[in-house]
């Protein structure tokens, strides 16, 4: 049942009931008529009081707002005026009750005018109070109306003898009806108002798991299920909120890459994510709390970014975004791309917020990026002219070499010709150093027992060394063999010993050591150009001088050096390095000053199946000669050099004939359908025929003619990344009368003993 008519049925109860009393008044009051008007009077007064009380409880208990209070004004006004007209006591005491009652009320009309529109008596701390003493004067005019009442049934006692056991009978009935209306209204309304408003409190109190219950169908049990429902919704929101919340900062911890950090403008440090501890090297525990400035900005910059950061807090300037060199735990620098923005709150302080990307591998990628092009830019300019150079070298080495033959006999023409030797032996080796570092030179890697080959260099590394090196190399178990060209690894030990040796310009020791070792997938995620796997690693340790981190840095560099100018062109490592780099190996160097250097070349290991070779020289013991009847072609693009190799050729019993180009040549084969012992031939030719095509249209005409290249740059014809393609054999320029004499040897031979690999 709803409240309102609840409330209604109680109303008309106690009117319904005050009429029958008035009923049975009037049967008293027949038989005098002037009691009976009196009594008519009072009774109607009586009506109003009862009326004047379910306001006041109504204002008091339930909705005491300002509406109710100006009715209750207007009601005491009335109801005081009409006991002014009777003639008696009580009415005077209970008209100062209720002008009691209309000034309270007007009181109270005044002040919840300048409060709320919805503000109710229960608003105020003394709203009790009040309720107390609006109860107080109206049972002061009940009081008052009830002696009025007793004298003017004494006055008619007489008259209402007969009616007075209806009267009581009826009067008990009526106080009976009262009190069950009471009850009824305590059940359905103090005690749910009890109850919702100790739910509001435990509410207010944090308790969000509170539930109001209220049961029934009226306002109040709708009331509480609001509120329960009010209460639901809030927790159900508080969870999103807590997991949304939760989402976010799980996600500004965990994001990879990008540190966060929150600070005051102070710089004390608020917030610091994992991203910000590896950056930084600070756990979230050393930093929160402490100083930004002092933790991750550079002594330098400080007094920089403490005029920014009061630029910002004073007018609001914002701090700029940009790339900044930012230091580590323990001072270690760190290059960062970093961003800041402002959270401003209403109850707290701004907060600022950095973000951070560290650029470090960046530039280490750009700077990997510019050797990488600085490397390519020495590799075309190398490329560009070691041909022409060799070819030049080949004519000069060569005639020099002649000299050097004839003038046996003239000692000082023969040291002016040595000489000549000298330098254009140097400048042989300077060109091979650079395509070497550039990796554009020739290789012909092969199976290799890296230690047999080790112990094969043992005698010439002593006497190229010196009394006052010693070199050991340390006993190692049965290695693989790898995949490496061995002359070109030699090379490259006695470039790192050489190195060792001017290291220790007193003595000391050098150490040579092999072992077979895996780099794994991590390793190579920190170095660049390393492939994962097996490799054979030689190690050569020296115990000289060693070098700072500004040297070691630069090692590898071509043209760098440390030697006295004149005692080395700065190419030795670069060399190796680029040698082992085009060997798809791997070359590492460790060296502190005082403690020696460490270099450890990681050389790609064969085939299993494959067969090893023990590094010792293949070299003849005599120059090898023609029989007079075997025939070269010389193919040439060069006049010098073609003029040079014919001579050199005939010097050694050979049948010789020339051609200027391919397109000769094979006019020349074409036309004769004859066919050579040999074909000799430049790689890069003009005429539109290079030195590959001529030996496949040549190989068409005469299947079993071998074919020995000849080139001072032969990559970019017969090479794969650097290596001879199988079955290629070249003679690189400048070359020796003994070399040239025993390629062309060797090449015939190998034709003659079984058929020559396909180009």
């Amino acid at each position: 049942m709803k409240l309102r008519l609840l409330i209604r049925i109680c109303l008309a109860g106690t009117v319904a009931g005050l009429l029958v009393l008035a009923v049975l008044a009037f049967d008293i009051w027949r038989g005098v008529s002037r009691s009976l008007d009196h009594l008519d009077r009072i009774g109607d007064l009586q009506v109003q009081v009862g009326q004047l009380v379910a306001t006041v409880d109504y204002a008091t208990l339930v909705r005491g707002t300002r509406l109710e209070f100006s009715a209750l004004n207007q009601e005491s006004k009335q109801l005081a005026n009409a006991l002014g007209v009777l003639d008696h006591g009580g009415a005077d005491r209970a008209a100062r009750h209720l002008e009691e009652l209309a000034t309270i009320s007007a009181l109270l009309v005044d002040r919840l005018e300048s409060a709320a529109p919805d503000a109710t008596i229960h608003d105020g701390a003394d709203g009790l109070f009040i309720a107390q003493q609006l109860r107080i004067h109206l049972h002061g005019v009940q009081e008052a109306l009830e002696s009025v009442f007793i004298d003017s049934h004494n006055d008619v006692f007489a008259g209402m003898k007969h009616a007075i056991t209806l009267f009581v009978v009826g009067s008990i009935g009526f106080a009976v009806l009262s009190v069950l209306a009471v009850g009824l209204l305590q059940r359905r309304v103090s005690r749910p108002v009890r109850a919702i408003e100790d739910g509001l409190r435990a509410y207010a109190a944090g308790n969000t798991a509170v539930r109001i219950d209220v049961k029934g169908r009226d306002e109040l049990s709708d009331l509480a299920k609001t509120f329960n429902d009010m209460v639901v919704h809030r927790g159900e929101q508080d969870v999103a909120l807590h997991e949304s919340e939760e989402r976010f900062r799980t996600l500004l911890n965990d994001i990879p890459s990008v540190a966060i950090q929150g600070y005051a403008f102070d710089g004390s440090v608020t917030y610091w994510n994992h991203a910000s501890e590896v950056f930084y090297g600070y756990s979230r525990q050393e930093a929160i709390g402490g100083n930004l400035l002092d933790l991750i900005i550079p002594p330098g910059m400080r007094d920089e970014v403490c005029a920014r950061l009061e630029a910002l807090r004073e007018r609001g300037e914002p701090i700029p975004n940009g790339e900044l060199h930012l230091m580590r735990k323990g001072g270690d620098p760190v290059i960062v791309y970093s961003c800041h923005t402002v959270v401003r709150r209403a109850r707290h302080a701004p907060e600022l917020f950095r973000i951070d990307i560290d650029l470090s591998e960046r530039v280490a990628l750009e700077d990997r990026l510019r050797q990488a092009q600085r490397l390519e830019a020495v590799g075309l300019l190398t490329g560009g002219i070691a041909h022409d150079f060799n070819n030049l070298l080949q004519v000069i080495q060569g005639n020099t070499e002649m000299l050097v033959d004839r003038l046996a006999d003239q000692p000082r023409l023969l040291a002016l010709a040595r000489l000549m030797e000298q330098a254009a032996q140097r400048g042989a080796t300077l060109t091979a150093r650079l395509l070497a570092f550039a990796r554009r030179q020739t290789l012909s890697p092969r199976p290799t027992d890296v230690h047999a080959l080790l112990q094969d260099m043992l005698e010439l590394l002593r006497r190229t060394l010196g009394e006052h090196i010693a070199i050991t190399i340390e006993p190692a178990p049965a290695q693989r063999p790898a995949l490496i060209d061995p002359s070109q690894l030699e090379n490259a030990i006695l470039n790192l010993c050489i190195n060792a040796r001017d290291a220790m310009p007193n003595g000391g020791d050098i150490t040579l050591a092999i072992k077979e070792v895996e780099l794994d997938e991590e390793y190579a995620s920190r170095n660049a150009e390393v492939r994962p796997g097996p490799y054979v690693m030689v190690s050569v340790s020296d115990s000289g001088i060693g070098m700072d981190s500004d040297t070691l840095a630069r090692a590898f560099d071509p043209f760098y050096t440390t030697k006295l100018e004149g005692k080395g062109t700065g190419l030795g490592l670069s060399m190796v390095h680029g040698f082992i780099k085009q060997s798809d190996g791997h070359i590492r160097l460790y060296s502190e000053p005082g403690q020696g250097t460490i270099v450890r070349l990681y050389l790609p290991l064969a085939d299993r199946s494959s067969t090893t070779v023990d590094g010792a020289s293949t070299g003849q013991s005599r120059e090898p000669v023609g029989n007079g009847q075997e025939s070269v072609l010389v193919v040439e693009d060069d006049d010098l050099v073609r003029e040079h190799v014919t001579e050199q050729l005939r010097s050694l019993n050979y049948q010789v004939v020339v051609a200027t180009d391919g397109v000769e040549a094979l006019a020349l084969l074409a036309e004769g359908a004859r066919c050579f012992d040999l074909l000799f031939t430049d790689v890069v030719m003009p005429g539109g025929v290079n030195g590959r095509q001529l030996a496949s249209a040549a190989r068409r005409i005469c299947p079993e003619m071998p074919v020995l290249f000849t080139s001072g740059y032969a990559q970019a014809g017969l090479t794969s990344n650097g290596t001879l393609e199988p079955g290629v054999h070249l003679l690189s320029k400048p070359y020796r009368r003994v070399e040239l004499a025993v390629a062309v040897r060797n090449a015939i031979d190998r034709a003659d003993s079984g058929p020559e690999a396909a180009l």
